[in-house]
Formats: C-alpha cells, structure tokens, sequence
C-alpha cells in the first residue's frame, strides 16, 4: 500500500527538486549495521525502484537507527538515513543534517 502511493504521489508531482521522505529505507546499504534477522523489516527496494523510475534530488529515511547514513539506489538517487539516534552517535554528534539540492 505504501509503495502504491509513493509510486501516485510522485507520477503526479511536477517539479524541479524532489526530495523524497520516508520512514523505511528504501535500500540496504543505510541498513548495514542493524542485526541480519530485522532486515526485512527496516525497509523495501522496491521503494527505491520506484523512487529511480520517476526521478528525485534526494532521499531521506528514518527507522534504522543503528544503519549507515550514506549509500544510493541502483539509479544513483543519493539516499541519507537520518534517523536522530544514528546521526546522535556520529562524530561529532549531531541532531539534524543539511542538505543541497
């Protein structure tokens, strides 16, 4: 259902930047670090492949609070986990980031 209506939203967004939000993520790579058994849990590629299809600047993600904060789709979308307790254990510590887009 999720998926369904990232894949409406964006078929009808008419813009110059996109930046895309979500709760999953929407590829491994920003899970790496959470235990293997939650995987399925912490997020779909099928989120990114959507994403790919219809275009975007960026894309964020929560949930994976003990992820990676960087990676990208197959489609070279840049995709940052910013879920506050993993940005809170970086060096130095942090409770937002900024991003250009």
């Amino acid at each position: 259902e999720e998926t369904l209506k990232l894949e409406r939203a964006l078929s009808q967004l008419r813009a110059k930047k996109r930046v895309v939000v979500l709760h999953y993520a929407p590829i491994s790579a920003t899970v790496e670090g959470e235990a293997r058994e939650i995987f399925p849990f912490m997020g779909t590629s099928r989120l990114a492949e959507i994403v790919d299809r219809h275009g975007a600047d960026l894309i964020l993600h929560g949930h994976a609070h003990n992820g990676k904060c960087d990676g990208q789709t197959s489609g070279g979308i840049p995709v940052h986990n910013v879920a506050i307790t993993l940005l809170q254990s970086q060096s130095p510590p942090a409770i937002y980031r900024v991003f250009d887009v």
